[in-house]
């Protein structure tokens, strides 16, 4: 047995049957034909130039192996010091795009106190445009704006958690 399809189509698909005759009894159902897969290009030398694709994510950072054993690779790309797993102040000596030296507590609560007014104390914790603010305010406020900076001496002295780091993150030590 064999059956003839017809004429043979040039791209290559099945040709499709014609469509039945609605029933008397159902309503006629609007016919939409289905929808046509999309084209895929093989890669490969083509001869029409395309334009680059822009990535649609951000590269992560490459990672590569620490310059110390013990350092671990966060989900975000970057190596950490085993410190930083442990919640442990992470220091950095001598600069070098770490951390930094931690800020002491007690410096930071003594300039809020006498140097408040002029934003000493958010200087010192890294915090410029609020110290900038500061003086500002106690510019324009003819000295009462340096009531600002007292009670923040005082809020870091008694281990207040909105004063406990500075502007890097770093804790503040006693």
């Amino acid at each position: 047995m064999t059956f003839d399809s017809g004429p043979a189509d040039p791209t290559g698909q099945p040709p499709t049957p014609p469509p039945t005759p609605p029933s008397s009894d159902a309503p006629a159902a609007p016919s939409t034909p289905p929808p046509s897969p999309p084209s895929v290009t093989p890669p490969g030398p083509s001869s029409a130039p395309s334009a680059p694709v822009a990535p649609t994510q951000p590269r992560a950072p490459q990672a590569t192996q620490p310059a110390e054993p013990g350092w671990w690779l966060a989900t975000d790309g970057w190596w950490y010091p085993p410190e930083a797993a442990s919640g442990g102040t992470v220091v950095q000596p001598g600069g070098g795009g770490g951390y930094g030296e931690p800020k002491s507590r007690m410096t930071a609560g003594l300039l809020g106190i006498f140097l408040g007014g002029f934003g000493v104390h958010r200087f010192y914790l890294g915090y410029t445009n609020i110290g900038i603010i500061q003086i500002v305010v106690t510019i324009l406020t003819c000295g009462l704006g340096a009531l600002w900076g007292v009670i923040e001496g005082i809020l870091i002295l008694v281990e207040n958690p909105s004063f406990a780091t500075d502007a890097d993150g770093v804790p503040l030590v006693k």
